[in-house]
């Protein structure tokens, strides 16, 4: 992915326009679709500000980060943790236990549910799948 796949996705999870980012940028309309489309690539200062715009780091932007990215997100993942972020820390707290509960739920139901039970079994042995 290049870094005008990744400009774009970040306009996405803000629903931001390319002319409202340009404006903010300071830069013209054309200069950032170019970038967009990957016709062209910004320049140094650009990518800082860019970077500081979405709050993201430059090596994010230029593709230098080796963990999973926010290139590997749907549109749905982003705005989640957009919104995320823009919760109160006690919220972000609470939601964050409300998550760990419903992970422990579903794979409480996940070890429910691979446990076979043969029938004309006389024994009714419990298989477990792993």
């Amino acid at each position: 992915m290049q870094i005008g796949d990744r400009i774009l996705r970040l306009l996405e999870s803000k629903c931001m326009s390319q002319k409202q980012l340009a404006r903010q940028l300071n830069i013209s309309y054309s200069t950032l679709n170019g970038y967009v489309k990957n016709n062209r690539e910004p320049d140094y200062a650009t990518v800082i500000a860019i970077a500081k715009y979405f709050d993201v780091s430059v090596d994010y932007l230029v593709g230098a980060l080796g963990s999973r990215q926010l290139d590997d997100l749907n549109k749905e993942e982003l705005q989640l943790i957009e919104s995320f972020r823009l919760l109160y820390n006690d919220q972000q707290d609470f939601f964050i236990e409300q998550i760990k509960l419903i992970l422990k739920q579903n794979s409480k139901n996940k070890a429910k549910s691979s446990t076979i039970i043969f029938k004309g079994d006389t024994d009714s042995e419990k298989i477990n799948n792993a």
